[in-house]
């Protein structure tokens, strides 16, 4: 014995490490092959997809004060690495699946970098350029082992021990077990005394056999069951305040904001979970979860909280990978007390930890949910009450402090942790840089520890009562929304065009067809009009509709019934007739200005018809002057109907007072000359007509009428703009895209300003119009009932933000966004806008309670001024700029096309339906295009629904199905028909007994089988077929199908005309789509010689003059735009 100890002090270090790992690999033998554990399992594939990436690395940085020994502390570390196996495990893939291959013990090396030599201020720096890189050092799991240590010498007596370990191998409390076996080995080295550890019982490997044996057959199920229920309705995302876009796929790139509760603060906590008879963990997380309800307004949330996953004693020892994430669902839905939903959480999070065993992969696999690359499955929040054993960092002739070091990345979009430190609470936020900027998440934590102060202090507040926000900040925001409130000028709106007509009385005011008026001749004929309408008893507060298509009558008309002090109410001559007869009946009109041809359309009604061409020789004979006195400022303008939540359209009221401060904005902020021109192209019941008709006629400018359905008609729009030289458009963002995807809007060269509103603007959608056209982009906000716009953004070129703003109030307009209880939400939250000023409108038209429901007193006015908020049940957010974003809806409405449709008028008429139980109305996306769906379920005495009677009938859900959309054709504008009626045996439904929206099936369009199938035959109708499958992603069209009965709508048909004339290499006039729907009309169609409308093309002349013109138009747009800027500057 002597002798071989003789012999082993000769020997030198490296001699000894060979000798050392011969020894092991004798007592421990080959390399052994275990299967992995799921959690594991997880993170290997995980691994395989971003094999680049430190988000798995847990780094330990310990700096170590006093004198360290080197070699006492390598030994130590090789200890640890012998004893715990996890630590001398690689990973390999059989038949696609990973296994673990647990290896013998090998020598483990410490390196030292020394560092002292360097300067002291360069030292420190290299010290923690070190540390992040080390951080950041990613593992190959095949090869390396999972935990290495390095040591940075600062001084002889300061240094910096880095550990870092793959979270494969190790979790939180792993780490209190590893800095409890340092302390022994070390110890025990540099004292001589015995390592005072217990023998490991079992190693990880047992704990992933036993996993996997145990969780089987009824165990497994009991607990899937228990996991299903309580997930039930669960949203699949979670909505966050994110500044940006989620990336197609996550590159886990995080930072860290911390934060400090005040003193005391954690001892009230403790004292309310005690009283609650609640843990400290259950009430912190009831207070996130109230933090994220109040941000987003969600009432159904999943947080996943880690727990440590060790229910065996012998488990305790042991380093790795034990820990399992829990999905807790809590519904928020009432507004709860803040104790009411720490019961709710109590109960989810015991309930939740009486199922622990099942592992979260195990769960996700389990419930087969929807895999995203930018994503991570059923939560994407976290939160951690940090509570492992804790170590005391005691070493013999060393003072240690623990560094905070992270890998930078992140692994959940955010994950809240909290820790007691020095008697107080402690914790911070992670996140994901990719999702979020710093300042957002730092106010959402000052917003956690000022709600955390709220709840100890009124814990029997209902959650939507607590604040979360201090007195300064709640001023600030109630300021960002208001302007300047100087007075403005009491004027009429026709004011304004009399007005200009004194400037420019002889320059052209329309433009129609080939056909021009003066701003005299317009002005003149208007007051005749209106003369006329007063002799007949039209004044003051009175309404008189107008029932007509596009042309000089029309603006004619607007202005005749203004001057004669009335309001106007426009009817298009598109809609049903039960919808117009409800809209005369209502409304209680005087009188009908429309046109001979027209006249047979309209439904009974008790008002006077006047038309405009038959009845112009009389009213010729009347005054040509300006009309005295007439409306009051205050007095209605205009109503116009829009859809209605019970089921009926509600006329809204305008002021003059109102659309003249609109219009008064437009000329200060782009104001327009005799040298621009305008396109009329809006539908005359559609707000934004308001604007098209009074802006240009203000300022000397242009009208450029379109004829009726242009709208619809972006070939026709495209050469009408080129060839008059229009400047200014206002549009939707669909049409938009529409002019995009027609060729001839690169003849627009003299266009120079687009107005984008009623629509969400895309960036993809901005950044292709700045390609195509050199013209400004203005992207608009505003309802009906605040005089149309009320907001506005001015979109830069090269701007780079995933989210267009709607930007800020316009002169005189306050826009506020509020929660439940009309208190402002925080920058980034989202709330409802409440809109003020002197743009509101009256309400709505012989509605006092919606009226009262809808325009409310504003809290933040002075006392007595009478200021009214319009609820807009539009939901938006401030971004960190102090703009406007806008998220969504709050309500049932949804936008179509531009236009607003309340989802309830529709399900209300289902409802009136015989054979209808229940129905919900929904805007679904399909392939990209929004559509209205209605699901019904059919009452039930209706025997066999589902089944048909004889071969070759239609189900009775069917039959209703199909009358379903009959009806919707003879009652609704085309924009709100439904594209299809789906009947379900039942309605899916949440545990709350509400229809579970995620759970409706999705569209599937079916063609009307009461229309006999017959097959296209002829070369055209083969062709026409194919591209309506396509566009209409249907499977089957038949000759005699209609377009509209399959879904399709007029942006539909606009790819179905582009497509149709690509392939055909002919011009088709748009028109003629909507006129011959079928397949077998549209094919007789195209069989027929080809007919050139000239008013749709430009000649070559017109061209070429077009395209000289380009280059000093884009000139002049630039240098307009630079002195506009200046000016605002």
């Amino acid at each position: 014995m002597s002798s071989n100890i003789k012999q082993l002090d000769q020997m030198t270090p490296e001699e000894k490490r060979a000798m050392l790992a011969q020894l092991m690999q004798k007592k421990n033998g080959d390399v052994k092959t275990a299967p992995v554990s799921f959690a594991q399992q997880r993170l290997w594939f995980v691994e395989q997809l971003y094999q680049d990436s430190p988000m798995n690395n847990v780094p330990l940085v310990l700096r170590l004060r006093g004198f360290l020994d080197l070699k006492a502390l390598e030994w130590s570390l090789q200890e640890i690495v012998n004893r715990q196996a996890v630590f001398r495990t690689t990973f390999a893939a059989v038949e696609g699946r990973p296994v673990q291959r647990i290896h013998p013990p090998k020598p483990f090396a410490l390196p030292l970098i020394d560092l002292s030599g360097l300067p002291e201020g360069e030292r420190e720096a290299e010290a923690e350029r070190l540390m992040t890189e080390e951080a950041a050092r990613t593992f190959d799991l095949g090869r390396d082992l999972l935990f290495r240590a390095s040591v940075i010498r600062e001084e002889d007596e300061e240094h910096r021990l880095m550990l870092t370990m793959h979270h494969i191998a190790t979790d939180g409390w792993s780490r209190g077990v590893l800095l409890k076996e340092l302390i022994h080995f070390y110890r025990a080295r540099t004292q001589g005394v015995e390592v005072q550890l217990p023998e490991l019982e079992v190693s990880y490997v047992d704990f992933a056999v036993w996993q996997r044996d145990h969780l089987k057959d009824d165990h497994l199920y009991g607990m899937l069951g228990y996991w299903k229920d309580h997930l039930a309705g669960a949203p699949a995302l979670l909505d966050l305040p994110l500044d940006r876009p989620r990336p197609g796929k996550e590159s886990f790139s995080g930072g860290q904001v911390r934060m400090q509760g005040s003193a005391g603060l954690l001892q009230r906590l403790k004292e309310l979970s005690r009283r609650e008879e609640a843990t400290l963990f259950m009430t912190l997380l009831a207070a996130y979860y109230t933090l994220l309800c109040r941000y987003n307004r969600q009432e159904s949330i999943v947080i996943g909280t880690p727990v440590a996953n060790r229910t065996r004693q012998e488990q305790e020892g042991l380093i790795g990978f034990f820990v399992n994430m829990l999905p807790l669902h809590l519904d928020l839905s009432g507004d709860p007390t803040f104790c009411e939903l720490l019961q709710r959480t109590k109960k989810a999070a015991l309930g939740a930890f009486a199922h622990q065993d099942l592992p979260f992969e195990r769960l996700v696999e389990e419930l087969d949910v929807e895999r995203n690359l930018n994503q991570s499955p059923l939560f994407q929040t976290t939160f951690t009450l940090q509570n492992a054993p804790s170590t005391a960092l005691e070493l013999p002739g060393l003072v240690l402090d623990v560094f905070e070091q992270t890998n930078g990345t992140a692994k959940f979009d955010l994950s809240l942790f909290l820790w007691e430190a020095d008697g107080g609470l402690a914790g911070g936020f992670e996140y994901k840089t990719d999702l979020f900027e710093a300042g957002t998440v730092e106010r959402l934590s000052h917003h956690y520890l000022t709600l955390l102060e709220s709840i100890v202090n009124a814990p029997d507040s209902r959650i939507s009562e607590l604040p979360i926000m201090t007195a300064q900040e709640r001023a600030h925001l109630v300021q960002l929304g208001e302007t300047e409130t100087v007075s403005v000028r009491d004027e009429l709106l026709h004011q304004l065009f009399e007005e200009q007509v004194l400037r420019t009385p002889d320059h052209p005011a329309l433009v129609f067809e080939g056909r021009t008026m003066s701003y005299r001749e317009l002005n003149e004929r208007a007051n005749r009009v209106a003369h006329h309408l007063k002799a007949q008893g039209l004044g003051r507060c009175q309404l008189a509709a107008i029932f007509m298509e596009r042309s000089f009558e029309m603006v004619v008309a607007v202005f005749g019934v203004l001057k004669a002090g009335a309001a106007y109410l426009p009817l298009d001559p598109d809609y049903p007739a039960e919808r117009l007869q409800f809209m005369l009946d209502d409304s209680e009109a005087r009188f009908v200005l429309t046109m001979e041809a027209l006249a047979g359309n309209m439904p009974a009604n008790q008002a006077k018809l006047l038309c405009l061409d038959r009845d112009w020789a009389e009213i010729a004979r009347s005054n040509a002057d300006n009309p005295e006195g007439g409306a009051l400022p205050s007095d209605p303008a205009y109503v116009i109907y829009t859809s209605g939540s019970t089921g009926r359209p509600k006329g809204v009221v305008t002021a003059h007072r109102g659309i003249c401060n609109t219009i008064r904005w437009y000329h200060d902020d782009f104001p327009m000359t005799t040298e621009d021109a305008q396109v009329l192209k809006s539908p005359f019941s559609f707000d934004a007509s308001v604007t098209e008709f009074f802006v240009p006629l203000s300022l000397g400018a242009r009208i450029v009428i379109a004829r009726q359905g242009a709208h619809r008609d972006p070939g026709y729009l495209a050469g009408l703009m080129a060839h008059e030289q229009v400047t200014v458009i206002q549009v939707v963002p669909t049409q938009l895209q529409m002019l995009l995807d027609e060729p001839r809007f690169a003849e627009c060269v003299h266009l120079r300003q687009v107005y984008c509103g009623a629509e969400l603007m895309t960036t993809s959608l901005l950044e292709r119009f700045h390609v195509a056209s050199e013209a400004d982009l203005i992207n608009m906000y505003g309802p009906t009932e605040v005089s149309v716009e009320c907001t506005y953004w001015f979109c830069e070129r090269g701007d780079e933000r995933h989210a267009i703003p709607i930007g800020r109030p316009i002169p005189r307009m306050h826009l506020y966004v509020l929660d439940e209880r009309l208190e402002p939400v925080p920058i980034g939250a989202v709330g409802e806008i409440y809109i003020g000023g002197i743009g509101v409108g009256l309400g709505y038209l012989n509605r006092p309670e919606l009226t009262a429901e809808r325009f409310l007193q504003s809290p933040f006015a002075a006392a007595g001024s009478g200021e009214r908020l319009y609820k807009t049940g539009d939901l938006a957010r401030w971004n960190a700029e102090g703009a406007l974003e806008i998220i969504g809806r709050a309500d049932h409405q949804v936008k179509i096309r531009g236009h607003r449709v309340e989802l309830s008028e529709i399900e209300n008429l289902v409802h009136e339906a015989d054979g209808v139980r229940n129905a919900v109305a929904l805007a679904r996306e399909v392939e990209g295009d929004t559509r209205l769906i209605v699901y019904i379920t059919l009452d039930k005495n209706i025997a066999n629904p589902f089944e048909a009677e004889a071969p070759g009938e239609e189900t009775p859900a069917r039959q209703l199905a199909l009358s379903l959309q009959q009806r919707f054709k003879e009652l609704l504008p085309a924009f709100m028909v439904p594209s299809a009626v789906i009947p379900l045996e039942e309605m899916p439904l949440l545990p709350s007994g509400k229809i579970n929206h995620n759970q409706l099936p999705e569209p599937k369009i079916e063609r009307n089988t009461h229309i006999e199938f017959v097959m296209p035959q002829s070369e055209s109708e083969v062709l026409i077929a194919a591209i309506w499958r396509e566009v209409l992603k249907v499977d089957q069209v038949g000759l005699h199908d209609n377009f509209f009965d399959l879904g399709g709508h007029s942006l539909l048909v606009i790819q179905v005309h582009t497509k149709l004339c690509r392939e055909l290499n002919r011009d088709i006039a748009l028109v003629e789509m909507f006129q011959h729907p079928t397949v077998y009309a549209l094919a007789k169609l195209l069989s027929a010689p080809e007919n050139h409308d000239s008013r749709d093309s430009l000649s070559m002349q017109q061209a070429e003059l077009a395209a000289e013109a380009r280059s000093d138009a884009m000139q002049r747009r630039k240098e307009g735009r630079q002195q506009r800027r200046d000016a605002r500057q």
